[in-house]
């Protein structure tokens, strides 16, 4: 085989066997990395990028240890020239796995495979000239020397490609600085790790166009690259490069079903969401949010944007329902810049909210209230009729022998004879007067500004309408009897002593044959007092 070198003191020159090695082995670890991301992480965002640079880092590795453990070849350039598939790929790729892995671009056109090929041109090009020189002599311009271990100079194409090849590492690392400037947690670690591999990179050439470098004779660039693919494996394996990926804002903003508009300090739109566009399809980027007041609807045409807020406001005539959030954005001197408005439909939340307001407060069989909401109103109105000294009166209402009508008729007609008893005492009584169910078949009816002599009145013509006009359950045919208990706000009691004197009351009725109403007795210290004047609408 021809002596590849004239010697020069300080050089290597083939065989080298440990530098060979080493080259090959580093390339193997590249290799066996790429398949493995190939295998399980290809579906992560940067996979093939990084897959592919570790291919090319292999190749460059490989062809070049058998360079230097001086492997058969039909020319003594042969596998220098060959390395630099390698060499060419690999700022290409870098720089696509840079915005890939940055999350700066997930819904630009730079992810997509024509970009891909567009990229592909530059190195593919520099590999022709490369390997057709002797026909134009562009790439090497007559400087390579014979038996060369590393191109250092070279004609109008090896220049481009030098220049090209360190803008797209420069490019690569300014746009890994930005993502790791805006990201945080475990993707901000992940970036970290891969700008400390390009730092690698970018330290090795420097010592190279220094004249430091440690392999004279010799590209260590292989080796550099070698190491930070070895950062890369530790990111893989310590900080999941890529099967945990980060999700950049604007993709998050972009699928989100809530109408996301940000302004500037004027109200100009800088940006809306496709949500965003439903409710606002005339938005459009630079124009200013008063233009288009008039497409919204009346409730929010008014609607200040000048404070943090949350409102919901009701849109006439759909009735549809939205919870708009609007929030001041200030910069870090805390200077106002714009504004944030978050918008989402709550029609379906509130109609269930209703629902479940309405079960918690109204029996589910008869509508009517239940206990518990009942005790609140009693109480709210035990209390004006203090302030007011306003006569009130407590009806506390039981139907006669229901069981025997369930046992009978069975429960279901025993549910609509209740039903249709709620619904003969929501006629009878006026708008502010409170009736609920109690419990059972026990109701219980409230009325305000209203004596216990009137409110007997009002009972009795309940009784009187229920015996000459038989309710219709089922198939059946009732005349429903009730008995009833009255007792009259003395004033000074609490709601739970008004209900224990109607509640004695009752018992008494129905101790004496039932179908009846009785009016409990005035607490012992309130009888020796003279009776009030008492207003009713009964």
């Amino acid at each position: 085989m021809l002596e590849r070198f004239t010697l020069i003191p300080g050089t290597m020159a083939p065989p080298v066997l440990w530098y060979g090695t080493t080259l090959f082995v580093t390339g193997l670890i590249c290799l066996v990395l790429a398949l493995q991301i190939f295998l399980f992480l290809r579906q992560s965002p940067g996979a093939i990028a990084l897959g592919l640079l570790l291919v090319a880092l292999s190749w460059w590795d490989i062809t070049y240890a058998l360079y230097w453990i001086d492997a058969p070849a039909p020319n003594a350039q042969f596998w220098v020239d060959v390395t630099y598939v390698g060499v060419v790929s690999a700022p290409t790729l870098v720089f696509i796995f840079a915005i890939q892995i940055s999350g700066l671009f997930e819904t630009s056109w730079l992810l997509r495979k024509p970009f891909w090929f567009v990229m592909a041109i530059e190195p593919i090009v520099t590999l022709i000239a490369l390997w057709t020189d002797p026909w134009h002599n562009l790439f090497f311009a007559g400087l390579r020397a014979n038996y060369q271990g590393v191109i250092l100079r070279g004609g109008l194409l090896f220049w481009s490609n030098v220049i090209y090849s360190y803008l797209l590492l420069l490019l690569s690392v300014i746009i890994l600085v930005v993502g790791y400037a805006r990201a945080s947690g475990i993707f901000r670690k992940q970036l970290l790790m891969v700008l400390l591999s390009f730092a690698i990179t970018w330290a090795n050439s420097i010592l190279f166009v220094a004249g430091l470098n440690p392999l004279p004779g010799a590209d260590n660039t292989p080796f550099a690259f070698s190491i930070a693919s070895a950062l890369f494996a530790y990111a893989l394996f310590r900080y999941r490069l890529l099967d945990v990926a980060p999700i950049a804002r604007s993709v998050v903003i972009e699928q989100m079903k809530d109408g996301v508009l940000v302004l500037d300090a004027n109200n100009r739109i800088v940006d809306i969401n496709p949500a965003g566009k439903v409710w606002l399809p005339q938005a459009e980027i630079g124009v200013s949010l008063d233009r288009l007041r008039d497409q919204l609807p009346a409730t929010l045409q008014q609607m200040p944007l000048d404070r943090d807020q949350r409102v919901e406001v009701m849109l006439e005539p759909s009735g549809r329902v939205l919870d708009i959030q609007v929030t001041q954005i200030y910069d870090q001197r805390r200077r106002l810049i714009g504004r944030l408005i978050v918008w989402r439909e709550i029609t379906e939340f509130k109609r269930l909210q209703a629902q479940l307001q309405r079960l918690a407060n109204y029996d589910p069989l008869t509508g009517v209230y239940n206990r518990r909401e009942f005790i609140r109103l009693a109480n709210s109105e035990l209390a004006r009729a203090q302030r007011y000294q306003h006569a009130l009166s407590l009806v506390l209402i039981d139907i006669d022998h229901f069981k025997i009508i369930n046992d009978q008729f069975g429960h279901h007609t025993g549910d609509e004879a209740l039903i249709c008893f709620a619904a003969s005492w929501m006629a009878e009584k006026r708008t502010h007067d409170i009736f609920a169910r109690w419990g059972g078949e026990e109701f219980i009816l409230l009325l305000p500004e209203t004596d216990q002599h009137h409110a007997r009145q009002l009972v009795e013509r309940v009784r009187d309408k229920m015996l000459t006009k038989p309710m219709v359950a089922g198939n059946n045919r009732l005349i429903i009897k009730f008995s009833a208990g009255i007792s009259a706000y003395t004033g000074s009691e609490t709601f739970e002593q008004l209900a224990q004197r109607a509640d004695l009351a009752l018992y008494q009725a129905k101790q004496q044959g039932r179908n009846q109403t009785m009016i409990a007795e005035l607490p012992q210290c309130e009888k020796a007092e003279p009776e009030q004047g008492q207003r009713s609408v009964h």
